[in-house]
């Protein structure tokens, strides 16, 4: 039942692509959205914007809640494995971009975002891409596609580093967000995104629980890829119930 509502689903959002301007939310100040945090969490926001000066401004162009992922990305990206000079990057899976701001931050280069159901819409009837096309107007030379990461080929682009928050590695997950099965290809979409990686690059991907992380890591050994490290992501600044694992993978 759910497998063919799906595709009617998919399809419709495919056809019905039209979508209303994304209205902006209120302008905030770094200051008030830091006193919604809990003390030790609006501390470490603190941390990151001494750090990364343009944290300061995110406040004024999203909403609390993307500010909150967005601040959460950028702890835990930090942080982990970086290629040695970085000049292109892609982000698998944008939803509707709103990690580009800590992407952007971390690693100052064009980024490519991609993100399948772009036409899925809120309640305010506005799409995923209509959302992330306004992000985008604050980022020259970054851009989002609103398509599969199987239209991107390696011998078009390859990429210094990838990121890829919550890949389906199980059917359930990918069936409660409303996409066809036939999009469940977690094995041949792995071995697609490792072939977008410059020789010198790294992926970094995102699981939520330790049954997604080990699905994930023996996906991983079947295409040959190189994890390098594997670790729970920074909690502080966390707005997730579950824990989410970051693994670092070279080809």
């Amino acid at each position: 039942m759910r497998s063919w509502k799906n595709e009617l689903g998919f399809r419709l959002r495919g056809h019905l692509r039209w979508s209303p301007a994304f209205r902006a939310p209120r302008a905030r100040s770094f200051a008030e959205d830091c006193g919604r945090l809990a003390p030790e969490a609006a501390a470490r926001a603190a941390v990151l914007e001494a750090t990364f000066p343009e944290v300061a401004w995110w406040s004024r162009s999203l909403s609390f809640a993307e500010w909150h992922e967005a601040l959460y990305v950028l702890d835990w990206l930090q942080g982990r494995t970086r290629p040695a000079t970085p000049a292109s990057g892609l982000d698998v899976g944008s939803k509707n971009g709103i990690h580009l701001p800590a992407l952007h931050a971390v690693f100052p280069v064009p980024w490519t975002l991609v993100e399948l159901d772009a036409h899925r819409r809120y309640g305010t009837g506005h799409t995923r891409q209509a959302r992330a096309e306004a992000l985008l107007a604050g980022y020259p030379g970054c851009r989002f596609l609103a398509s599969s990461v199987t239209t991107l080929r390696p011998e078009e682009a390859r990429f210094d580093v990838i990121t890829w928050s919550l890949p389906f590695v199980f059917i359930e997950p990918l069936q409660r967000w409303g996409l066809p099965r036939r999009f469940f290809q977690p094995e041949a979409l792995l071995a697609h995104v490792l072939s977008l990686l410059s020789p010198e690059g790294v992926l970094h991907v995102v699981n939520q629980g330790e049954a997604e992380r080990d699905e994930q890591l023996r996906l991983l050994s079947v295409v040959g890829a190189r994890v390098s490290d594997v670790a729970p992501l920074p909690s502080v600044l966390s707005p997730f119930q579950r824990t989410r694992w970051g693994l670092s993978v070279r080809r």
